[in-house]
């Protein structure tokens, strides 16, 4: 939340000249670029502690059950569906919508659109009504 002081020490840009909104343009484009740099190092470190094991040693090859998984050998990725399906089946709902619209289930929103009776208008009419003829 900002105070009233930091609130007064905001300047317009109008009242800035051409080569300092120059350089702040420039230093907001440097700010952006390390921002985006640091949310895709994150990603991808993300993505890499989601393919290791929980366990040292070999993947499980496949688990057959969702009460198999707890003993069985997979990746943290793996581990986390799987507890997220397991919740799901025992009734939270949460984690089953979820599911669904990571499968790409969700519902569709509908969208009503009604025909105005300016569309069975002509251009021409429209023209007049617009020039203010009608």
């Amino acid at each position: 939340m900002q105070t009233d002081a930091q609130i007064a020490n905001l300047v317009p840009t109008t009242s800035l000249t051409e080569a300092e909104r120059r350089e702040l343009a420039q230093r907001a484009g440097r700010a952006s670029g390390a921002s985006r740099a640091r949310k895709k190092l994150m990603k991808e470190r993300l993505k890499e502690l989601l393919a290791l094991p929980m366990k040292k040693g070999r993947l499980t090859a496949s688990v057959t059950s969702l009460d198999g998984y707890k003993n069985a050998n997979v990746t943290v990725e793996e581990r986390i569906v799987l507890a997220i399906a397991s919740k799901a089946a025992h009734g939270d709902v949460k984690a089953a919508e979820f599911i669904r619209d990571t499968i790409g289930e969700a519902p569709v929103q509908e969208m009503r659109v009604e025909q105005s009776a300016a569309s069975s208008l002509t251009d021409e009419q429209l023209m007049k009504i617009a020039s203010g003829e009608a």
